[in-house]
């Protein structure tokens, strides 16, 4: 029986990093580039209104639901969109 060599840091780090990540996403989490995708940042309903962002959180997001139905209300979980999964129909 061969032992395998011994892991150099950098290789211990990328080897542990991908775990956690897959744990992660086995848990529910969602890639950061889709998460960023779908934020209110990205989205700015506050622009169709002719708020600023300021303006927009103070009266307390304002048609939210209409402007930006896709994103989630704090301590909801953000779904992917059918279209942005990956999944073919």
């Amino acid at each position: 029986m061969s032992r395998r060599p011994p892991l150099t840091p950098e290789q211990k780090r990328e080897r542990d990093r991908q775990c956690l990540q897959r744990r992660r996403r086995a848990a529910g989490a969602i890639p950061l580039e889709l998460w960023r995708a779908n934020s209110l940042r990205a989205i700015k309903p506050w622009l169709k209104l002719g708020l600023s962002e300021r303006q927009w959180y103070a009266r307390g997001q304002p048609m939210r639901d209409v402007l930006a139905p896709n994103t989630p209300r704090r301590g909801e979980r953000l779904r992917p969109r059918a279209d942005q999964s990956g999944e073919q129909s």
